[in-house]
């Protein structure tokens, strides 16, 4: 049984033109081509500015759907707090109202927003970046989203986060099926007998499950609508605004892992070390997948990001992105796109196949549209199409188990 099988994925000529079509832009088939790839970026944009969409329902990627579906239910719930009254705007949509700091700590430099008003009109302006500069960057705003990892995170709160009993003044740690919580809340600050200092609010649930055949294992972070913030005695400190959610299972047959992030993190130098997120290089939002059989590795998910990592790029989207060489060895199914200096937006519409993550349905791909080019949009103009490398699909899927 070949890859494909394996992922019930249907390698077919599908003749429907609104949805895979052939010719120009000019063309019958070319416009709904456009059509159809202008309303993918549109809402890859919407996704920018609107926070994270929900993690997909998968189908025959999973291994452990049970478990999986646990896990989705909880997150779900645990994020619509953290989104309801984040304090931070989403990456690249507007700076977030300044916060009082402290006078101990030095303030860390604040990344340009991507939708900072210049001050200036844009009618009659022209787009900033060409066609090779839009692909570079976007390939390398997908290679930067990989490469986080959310475990640093992770390990910066644990390390700091050594309650007593009266400090956090409230706190309550309570069992939930097989996941344990801590949630605690110090509106006005305390400081333990170890000279740790806490102030807002934070919940850590964490899950394992380990059975014959598979194991399974869950932690999320929520600064609980608040900011949070940890800091001990000898220089070291933790903050956080919004959410992270993290996961790993594997089985028999296959390995998956993920993450989910919304907000800011910080922290000192020498914690940081090693983290653009919490050294504050890169801020992003969005889901990422991986998934592993042993032989065939595939990465999907939905994002955004700002920082150094996009060269001459002021933000990055990916949505609805799924590489599986398997299916094409070539291109991804989805959209990427980058931001220039101006404003505009620069659009990538790979078209070799059709996934939709909300549903159970496997992807379909379309050989004959197996050519490593997307319709390439700036400013919402056509203006032909953009091509990619084999190498540079193969250099993201280059992991054994998962990336994270």
């Amino acid at each position: 049984m070949d890859a494909l099988a394996r992922f019930g994925v249907a390698s077919v000529d599908v003749g429907d033109a609104a949805v895979f079509g052939s010719g120009g832009p000019g063309s019958a088939a070319g416009g709904e081509v456009l059509q159809f790839a202008t309303q993918t970026i549109r809402a890859s944009h919407i996704m920018v500015c609107a926070g994270p969409p929900r993690a997909p329902r998968r189908s025959r990627f999973a291994s452990t759907t049970h478990m999986r579906q646990r896990y989705d239910g909880r997150m779900r719930g645990l994020r619509l707090i953290a989104l309801s009254m984040l304090v931070a705007g989403p990456v690249g949509c507007q700076e977030p109202e300044a916060e009082e700091a402290d006078t101990d700590e030095a303030e860390q430099e604040e990344l340009p927003s991507p939708y900072a008003d210049s001050g200036g009109e844009t009618e009659g302006e022209q787009p900033a970046m060409a066609m090779d500069q839009a692909i570079a960057s976007s390939m390398a705003g997908l290679q930067a989203f990989v490469a986080l990892q959310p475990d640093a995170v992770l390990d910066a709160y644990t390390a700091l986060a050594v309650l007593e009993p009266e400090c956090p003044e409230e706190q309550e740690t309570f069992d939930e099926g097989t996941a344990t919580t801590t949630v605690w809340y110090s509106e006005g600050g305390c400081t333990t007998s170890t000279g740790i200092t806490f102030r807002g609010g934070g919940r850590l649930t964490t899950e394992s499950i380990v059975e014959p055949e598979v194991s399974f294992e869950a932690t999320t972070l929520s600064s609980e609508g608040t900011t949070m913030r940890i800091a001990a005695d000898d220089g070291r400190f933790f903050e956080m605004t919004g959410y992270l959610g993290v996961r790993r299972e594997a089985g028999p047959e296959a390995t998956e892992a993920g993450f989910e992030l919304v907000g800011r993190y910080a922290a000192d130098e020498a914690t940081a070390a090693g983290s653009a997120l919490l050294e504050g290089k890169l801020r992003a939002q969005g889901y990422i997948f991986s998934f592993s059989d042993g032989s065939t590795n595939a990465l999907g998910g939905s994002g955004s990001l700002a920082g150094e990592a996009l060269g001459e790029a002021r933000a990055f989207s990916f949505s609805n992105l799924l590489v599986l060489l398997s299916g094409c060895g070539s291109e991804p199914i989805g959209a990427m796109s980058v931001r220039d200096d101006v404003g505009f937006w620069h659009d990538i519409v790979f078209d070799t196949g059709v996934w939709d993550p909300e549903s159970a349905e496997e992807p379909v791909y379309d050989d004959a549209l197996c050519d490593g080019c997307g319709a390439y949009l700036a400013g919402g103009e056509s203006l032909g199409s953009a091509c990619i490398t084999p190498a540079d699909l193969e250099s993201l899927l280059d992991w054994e188990g998962s990336p994270w």
